[in-house]
């Protein structure tokens, strides 16, 4: 066989497991649902277990609930920061365990007001314990259902205390099934929340307890969920509605700006690794080639149809909303052509003076650290926002602000 000849078995070979691959279909999240244990939202809120550690339990997508110890921005895939809590008989809860550990059995204790004040747990191997209830939480969580047009969205709302709220922020999820019991995304809400946001950790259409279909949908539909989300927020009595802005995270921060530019009552947008090339031309550079992106677009011919070509740039370059944009140099190995997106977004910073970047070295895609876990962008995020209630109070120009967190790093150095 000569060399033209084995080269074509081989582009062909490759092509047909590549399509293969794509083609398997997607874990539905809603087909391995647990049971419903009724209102939670008196058990939900932070408690504190015997070794010190201050744990936070939630809403889950599966019912029950998540037990999170939320680490103060640190990530790891390893699933020590993160437990299922589910129903179990009568007035029990199984608290499912980890890493080969055996499941325990929960039971929350009340005070004679009906507050809980601690929950006590067994496992089948003799052990026992108690977690004590924190009175002090730094938020709340609550369950929420919203609509955009006839889509019934879901999500988790974390509310800080009423005299510590200076203003909201609305999270949008990245490609795929994405929901609000990734730990990537709550350890961002939870920070957010810290920061004195009310926060809103939805469900995106079609994940978890989100209704529609994000296989079909177009980014102007994800817009309209986010703009929905934003509503949800500013209800909120305390919430000045004049400061309640978006986090687009990955595919979500294409969003985020045609979110803003639909509605410009929204206060800033950030985003968090999204391209500022077309979805199309950032496929090319994750997959490695334009022939392996054709292919990869065949799983979903719809979805590409509508959202392929959607250009941030014009959005990024008119919006009035001050905006933010952080990459992790090393995504441009990954995901992201962090380098191209970049050099466009200096281009842009030529025409406003309110868009600020920050690229840092040594981090990918997840922004975090990989042998730690620190997820570095937080503290930079959380500032950012800040300052811009602060020139609000001042009446000064968002540009005078933004400007003091330009820390670009050379992404060629």
């Amino acid at each position: 066989m000569n060399l033209l000849a084995k080269f074509f078995t081989g582009a062909i070979f490759v092509a047909a497991a590549f399509y293969f691959l794509m083609i398997v279909p997607e874990a539905n999240d809603n087909a391995d649902v647990l049971a419903e244990p009724g209102s939670l939202d008196d058990k939900v809120g932070f408690y504190t277990l015997e070794d010190g550690r201050r744990v936070l339990m939630t809403y889950s997508v599966k019912g029950g609930m998540k037990l999170y110890h939320l680490n103060d921005g640190v990530f790891r895939w390893r699933n020590d920061l993160a437990w299922q809590i589910y129903l179990g008989d009568g007035d029990q809860y199984i608290w499912k365990m980890n890493e080969g550990l055996p499941d325990r059995s929960l039971r929350f204790q009340y005070d004679t007001t009906g507050d809980i004040t601690d929950f006590s747990w067994t496992s089948v191997t003799g052990e026992s314990g108690t977690v004590a209830r924190d009175n002090e939480p730094p938020f709340t969580v609550r369950e929420v259902s919203f609509f955009n047009g006839d889509t019934e969205l879901s999500g988790t709302l974390l509310i800080p205390p009423d005299g510590s709220i200076t203003g909201g922020a609305v999270m949008i999820h990245g490609s795929g099934d994405s929901h609000r019991d990734n730990l990537w995304y709550f350890i961002i809400a939870d920070r957010l929340a810290k920061a004195g946001l009310v926060t809103l950790l939805p469900d995106k259409r079609g994940s978890g307890k989100s209704k529609g279909e994000w296989k079909v949908a177009s980014f102007t539909d994800f817009a309209g969920d986010a703009i929905a989300g934003v509503n949800v927020v500013k209800a909120v009595v305390a919430v000045p509605s004049d400061r309640v802005g978006l986090v687009g995270i990955s595919q979500g921060g294409w969003i985020a700006p045609l979110a803003a530019d639909m509605d410009q009552s929204i206060a800033y947008v950030i985003n968090l690794s999204g391209a500022l090339v077309t979805p199309s031309e950032q496929l090319v550079h994750e997959v490695g080639g334009s022939f392996a992106a054709f292919i990869a677009k065949m799983r979903r011919r719809t979805w590409w149809n509508k959202n392929g070509d959607f250009d941030p740039v014009p959005y990024w370059t008119t919006n009035p909303q001050p905006g933010l944009i952080m990459y992790g140099i090393e995504d441009e190995h990954d995901n992201v052509p962090v380098i191209k997106s970049t050099e466009i977004i200096r281009g842009i910073q030529q025409k406003r003076d309110d868009l600020a970047l920050i690229v840092y070295e040594g981090v990918g895609h997840s922004l975090a650290i990989s042998e730690t876990g620190e997820m570095i962008f937080l503290d930079d995020m959380t500032n950012w926002i800040h300052e811009l209630s602060a020139n609000d109070n001042d009446n000064g120009s968002a540009a005078a602000q933004t400007s003091g967190l330009h820390v670009t790093l050379d992404p060629d150095a």
